[in-house]
């Protein structure tokens, strides 16, 4: 599967903003359990929290709901975080191997300044420079609660 190039990020985030009202948003993370047949010789590391064995594919879709990238192969008793953190997807992230186009002006924007093109997930992940996160459920105003409908849509 290719990896997604500058262009194709710029549509993703177009695409993002259309349907999802979420401007500049390059894809959305999370992992993906697989149910599969226990593996011989593998005990419990396969049996996840939801009492069954599986196989765990990290993902990135577009706002369209379609894969731009796919990491297979992870152990169905980890967490989404620990995944995340151990794949190759979170290093490319964080080092800046992926062709993330340069942080850019939000429209409608009354503050001017540039905003980092970011990849959404859900409260499991790590809270990065290119990766968004909702805010914790205690005490949101109003502006906070609609961020985290906004990004729970997809």
């Amino acid at each position: 599967m290719p990896i997604p190039t500058r262009v194709d990020s710029k549509h993703i985030a177009d695409r993002f903003e259309l349907l999802w009202n979420f401007p500049i948003c390059i894809g959305a993370l999370d992992g993906k359990h697989i149910t599969i047949e226990k593996f011989s010789n593998t005990g419990s590391e396969n049996f996840n929290y939801k009492h069954f064995h599986s196989t765990v594919l990290m993902t990135c879709c577009d706002a369209d709901g379609l894969f731009t990238m796919v990491e297979p192969g992870f152990a169905g008793r980890n967490s989404d975080g620990g995944i995340y953190k151990a794949c190759a997807m979170s290093y490319w992230v964080t080092h800046e191997g992926l062709d993330i186009p340069p942080p850019s002006f939000l429209r409608n924007d009354g503050i001017n300044s540039a905003f980092p093109y970011y990849f959404a997930a859900d409260e499991a992940f790590p809270l990065s420079r290119n990766l968004l996160k909702p805010y914790s459920n205690k005490n949101l105003d109003n502006i906070k609660m609609a961020f985290n409908y906004r990004l729970s849509r997809w």
